[in-house]
C-alpha cells in the first residue's frame, strides 16, 4: 500500500517574563542614658576655742552637672517600590502562503463557475462517473502560479482503485490569493458497490508548499432502472436539417429516493424499422427524491426521416423529425 501522508506542521511559542522587589530592613533605634549630678557635702558645727586654736578644714565647692544631650530621631526608612512585570510580547506568526482548499465534493457534474454544494450528492450508481470537484485559493503575489494537484480514490479496505494528476502553469494578475475550481472525473465502470474515499491535495511548486490534505467520501449504489427514472422533456431542434450537427439536451427526473445515475445503452428507431442500439453509452448521475439531471450530446443525422431514441435501461424515449438539406 502507498497511500501518501500528509503532514502539516503548526509551530508555536511563548515567552514569559518575570520580576522581583526588595525592601530595606529598618535600622534599631539606641537609647542614651541620662548621666547622675552629685549633691554638696554638710559643713562641720564650729567648736569653741581653747588654748590651741583650731582651724576649721575649707569647704570642697560643689561640681558642676554635664547636661543630657539630646537623642537623635532616627529617619523613617524610605520603601523601595516593587517592579512592575512588563510582559514578553508573542512573536507574530507569519500568515501561510500555501494553497488552501476550501470546499470540496462529490457532484452530478462540473463547470468552474458553479457552486459546489449546489450540485453535491452522497453515492452515484454501478458504472457511472465519479465527478470529484474542489475550490482552492492560491498565492499570485508574484504574478505567475505552477500548480500541481492530485487524487487518489480508495475503497472501504484502503486499496487504490484511481488516481489523477493535473498541472497548471500560467501568468497571472498578481494580488494576494485567487480562487481555482477543479474537477477530476474517474471512471467507476471496474468499481463494485462499496464506500470509497477521494483523497485530494495542490502543490504550489513556485513556492514549494503544500496544502493541507483534504477528503470526499462517497457511495456506489444500485444504478437507476425501469421506473425509477423518467425523461421530462427533450430541448433541442425538432426538426434538424440532414447532415447538419445540431446540439441537444434531455432531461431526466430520477424518481427514486437515492443520489444515483442512468447508465444505459441508446437506441435509435427511424421510420418505424425497429430498434438500433448505437455505440457507447449515456451516463448522467442524479440527486434522489425528484432531482433532475441532463443528457447532453451533439449529433449529425445524414438521411432525413422521423427518428425516435430511447434510453434502453428504463425504457423511456424521446422525437425528432430530421428534414432534407436544401443543396
Amino acid at each position: 500500500m502507498d497511500r501518501r501522508q500528509f503532514l502539516a506542521i503548526v509551530a508555536a511559542g511563548s515567552i514569559a517574563g518575570c520580576g522581583q522587589g526588595n525592601n530595606a530592613d529598618t535600622p534599631a533605634r539606641t537609647d542614651q542614658s541620662t548621666p547622675t549630678i552629685e549633691g554638696s557635702p554638710t559643713p562641720a558645727p564650729t567648736q569653741t576655742p581653747t588654748s590651741a586654736s583650731t582651724q576649721s578644714p575649707t569647704p570642697t565647692a560643689s561640681s558642676t552637672p554635664t547636661p543630657s544631650p539630646a537623642p537623635t530621631e532616627t529617619p523613617t526608612p524610605t520603601e523601595t517600590p516593587t517592579p512592575t512585570e512588563t510582559p514578553t510580547p508573542s512573536p507574530t506568526a507569519t500568515p501561510s502562503r500555501a494553497p488552501r482548499i476550501t470546499d470540496a465534493a462529490l457532484v452530478t457534474y462540473w463547470d468552474s463557475s458553479a457552486e459546489l454544494q449546489n450540485r453535491s450528492i452522497e453515492s452515484i450508481g454501478e458504472g457511472a462517473y465519479a465527478t470529484v470537484a474542489f475550490a482552492f485559493e492560491v498565492w499570485t503575489g508574484e504574478g505567475e502560479i505552477d500548480l500541481r494537484a492530485e487524487s487518489r480514490v480508495y475503497d472501504s479496505g484502503d486499496s487504490r482503485v484511481a488516481s489523477k494528476t493535473k498541472f497548471d502553469n500560467q501568468l497571472v494578475e498578481s494580488g494576494g490569493f485567487k480562487t481555482y475550481t477543479w474537477a477530476f472525473l474517474f471512471d467507476s465502470s471496474e468499481w463494485a458497490k462499496d464506500t470509497y474515499t477521494a483523497e485530494i491535495l495542490i502543490q504550489d511548486r513556485l513556492q514549494g508548499l503544500t496544502s493541507e490534505t483534504e477528503t470526499v467520501e462517497f457511495d456506489i449504489v444500485d444504478d437507476l432502472t425501469e421506473g425509477e427514472a423518467e425523461i421530462v422533456r427533450y430541448e433541442g431542434p425538432e426538426q434538424p436539417t440532414a447532415g447538419e450537427e445540431f446540439s441537444f439536451d434531455v432531461v431526466v427526473r430520477n424518481l427514486s429516493s437515492r443520489d444515483s445515475s442512468l447508465v444505459t445503452t441508446v437506441s435509435e428507431n427511424r421510420n418505424g424499422d425497429g430498434w438500433t442500439e448505437l455505440d457507447g453509452k449515456a451516463r448522467l448521475d442524479i440527486p434522489g427524491n425528484d432531482g433532475e439531471g441532463t443528457y447532453s450530446n451533439q449529433w449529425t443525422l445524414y438521411n432525413p426521416g422521423n427518428y425516435q431514441f430511447r434510453f434502453d435501461t428504463i425504457g423511456e424515449n424521446w422525437s425528432l423529425t430530421v428534414q432534407e438539406s436544401e443543396e
